[in-house]
């Protein structure tokens, strides 16, 4: 009786912390709380009517079943996602609280410490299994499920099948009890199996998130390349340009000579007013607007501001840029790049041109910057619940949305997103 009251005294409330810890809520943090204390309150009550009231071989298959309750129900309630990485952050706390519950059990049965014993090794099992959690889940699988949300019903199966075959184990040959320990042994080399697995699984997951990082660095390198090719050939152009101007220049001096030799010089008189009407009109290529000092943000900000431009995009701009940039200029550039592509597709879909409009303004006070991009749209516009972000109609979209959401989040931001009067507007305070 004494072995069961420390089991759920340490199994449940660890489920709970662990939770916490490594779930996304779509709650506030109080709120969270609250559930989940709630969750571990009832799961503890039914753990002690079930030492009451069960035979000690009904509560040794029941206790599991008892535990995955909170383990697997309780992440699917908090979770922000609604999809296969909710099923899979569930089944894999299950499987972390059902290891640190089966490791302890065995140690007691093949070791048969003393009670405190045991229960010192209990909370220093599941203080190790947190802060492996806090420490490298939460992170790894937090990133990668932010860049994919795909595949993690396939990933699913790791904690499924481990459950599942740790939970045989107990149960077959005979009943995991004080008379029948062989089952120990199979069940501490499918711990040390399950630690390998995910060990292994996870190095790929960061292995993915390090190439997602590559990736991303490269196309903004490549992107970088496109504006200063873009620049190059405006810059050659515009020499081009003078090259022409000036060969010009020389014969219409010398005509201009050759008039007023002549004593004509109302002929000559009306050249200079033509060439001074040409001069003031003269077309060099404009390189590209001053937004601010630095040179690598105004050459992509124009760049995206020009094809706006081309698309037939009514853009009305407010830029105010300090120097030095708060934050990293990469990643605001790919903020910026994905949420004035996700502008320019939209407008795009409207028959209408001058219905194409959109309007940028970026604000900064002391240390902080506003981001606001608005844009006309036609249709309608949906929101995740969850998440807070607009919903893709289109298969390959939607992850600008969660790229500017990652942004928000990697800086402490504020991200709203608004959908009124036939304006879609992005506001974000970082």
């Amino acid at each position: 009786m004494t072995i069961d009251l420390l089991r759920s005294l340490f199994t449940t409330p660890f489920s709970g912390i662990l939770i916490y810890f490594l779930f996304p809520s779509r709650y506030s943090n109080k709120k969270s709380v609250w559930i989940i204390l709630i969750f571990v309150l009832l799961q503890m009550s039914c753990s002690h009517l079930g030492s009451v009231y069960l035979s000690p071989e009904i509560r040794s298959v029941a206790y599991p079943l008892i535990e995955s309750v909170t383990g697997f129900f309780l992440p699917l309630v908090l979770c922000k996602y609604r999809d296969a990485r909710a099923v899979f952050l569930a089944f894999t706390v299950d499987s972390v609280i059902f290891a640190g519950d089966l490791l302890g059990v065995c140690v007691f049965l093949l070791l048969m410490p003393h009670v405190w014993v045991y229960a010192a090794f209990k909370f220093g099992t599941y203080a190790l299994f947190l802060l492996l959690t806090i420490k490298t889940l939460r992170r790894t699988i937090g990133q990668c499920m932010e860049i994919n949300p795909r595949g993690w019903w396939r990933a699913s199966l790791i904690p499924i099948s481990f459950f599942a075959s740790c939970y045989i184990a107990v149960l077959f040959p005979s009943l995991l009890t004080v008379e029948h320990i062989e089952n120990c042994i199979p069940i501490l080399l499918l711990l040390i199996l399950l630690f390998v697995v995910y060990y292994i699984f996870f190095d790929f997951l960061e292995l993915y998130n390090q190439n997602h990082l590559i990736k991303r660095e490269k196309q903004f390198l490549e992107f970088q390349m496109i504006t200063l090719e873009n620049y190059d050939r405006s810059l050659t152009e515009s020499v081009g340009k003078m090259k022409v101007y000036r060969h010009d220049m020389k014969h219409k001096f010398n005509i201009i000579a050759t008039l007023l030799r002549s004593g004509e010089v109302d002929t000559a008189r009306q050249i200079v007013e033509n060439q001074k009407y040409e001069l003031t009109n003269f077309g060099i290529t404009k390189i590209y607007d001053i937004y601010c000092d630095d040179p690598v943000i105004n050459s992509i900000i124009s760049f995206h501001i020009k094809a706006a431009v081309d698309s037939g995009i009514n853009v009305d701009i407010q830029l105010d840029i300090p120097t030095p940039f708060p934050v990293e200029k990469q990643d605001f550039l790919i903020m910026f790049s994905n949420a004035i592509e996700n502008a320019i597709r939209a407008c795009g879909s409207i028959t209408h041109k001058d219905q194409r409009k959109i309007k940028l303004c970026c604000k900064s006070a002391g240390s902080q910057i506003l981001f606001t991009l608005s844009n006309t749209f036609t249709g309608e516009v949906t929101f995740n619940p969850s998440t807070g972000l607009p919903c893709s109609r289109e298969s390959g979209h939607g992850y600008g949305s969660h790229s500017i959401a990652m942004f928000s989040k990697k800086y402490g931001g504020i991200i709203d997103y608004e959908a009124k009067d036939g304006w879609f507007t992005l506001r974000l305070l970082f």
